[in-house]
């Protein structure tokens, strides 16, 4: 029931709204704050800790990337993007706000974590269109953040961020999720866990083809949530959940915003 519903609803808001509407509110970060649009319909932005992936416990170097990821107060080992993969825990790095596996070994290398990208070849850059020093970089891992918003009936979400692969590297899927969890602090990245519930994702609500190699490229997730919220999304948290692909293939992501209306 609650699949049909979030599935009338998107098409609705699309019909009430107008693309007019959504292409207003994709320029209002480039007019420096929210668009008459936004304050008419009361657009709501969702906080989102660290959306940039640029708060670390210390700077990196280029190619530098977390051996996953479990906040700033616990931080992980790194290792070299695209050099010899070993986990080095003589200067770990702590990533704010994002989550990923936690395994007893801290040598263990986890495919998911905060990459600074710099150059490859012949100065090229490995990653164009990223907004700071940083972003996710996943493979097989995935990586999550469960957010203090609890779902709110007759609303419409909208994830936005940035994604690509880099120079040298081969093509995956985007693949990001929102989910409903019912733990604040536990670690949600799938459908399956206890009492998870799923919302979206790219392949409901935008094309999954990546860009061209070393560009990143904009992509949305949206949903709506019916007018009377179904027993299994009260009191849920929202969740955004990546991973890079099911296996070799990595995928970057950068700058995520959630808007509500």
């Amino acid at each position: 029931m609650l699949t049909h519903r979030i599935r009338l609803s998107r098409a609705r808001v699309a019909t009430r709204m107008g693309a007019i509407c959504l292409a207003l509110i994709g320029v209002a970060p480039l007019l420096g704050g929210p668009s008459r649009f936004e304050r008419a319909v009361r657009v709501r932005r969702v906080p989102i800790v660290n959306p940039g992936f640029e708060t670390t416990s210390r700077a990196m170097v280029p190619f530098e990337v977390t051996s996953g990821a479990r906040g700033l107060a616990d931080p992980v080992g790194t290792y070299i993007f695209n050099g010899a993969q070993i986990v080095s825990i003589d200067h770990p790095v702590g990533v704010d706000g994002w989550r990923t596996f936690a395994p007893a070994d801290p040598n263990v290398l986890i495919y998911a974590g905060v990459l600074r990208p710099g150059v490859v070849g012949k100065g090229s850059a490995f990653l164009v269109g990223m907004s700071g020093d940083h972003v996710a970089a996943s493979r097989v891992s995935p990586m999550a953040q469960t957010l203090e918003e609890v779902v709110r009936p007759s609303t419409t979400y909208l994830l936005r961020f940035s994604a690509g692969y880099g120079l040298d590297e081969f093509a995956s899927g985007v693949y990001v999720s929102m989910l409903a969890a019912p733990d604040r602090d536990a670690f949600v990245f799938q459908v399956g866990q206890p009492g998870v519930v799923f919302l979206a994702n790219t392949f409901t609500s935008s094309s999954i083809i990546p860009p061209p190699a070393g560009l990143m490229r904009s992509y949305t997730v949206s949903f709506t949530t019916p007018d009377v919220l179904p027993p299994e999304l009260v009191g849920k948290y929202l969740v955004i959940s990546l991973v890079g692909s099911d296996g070799l293939p990595s995928m970057c992501f950068d700058d995520f915003e959630l808007l509500a209306y």
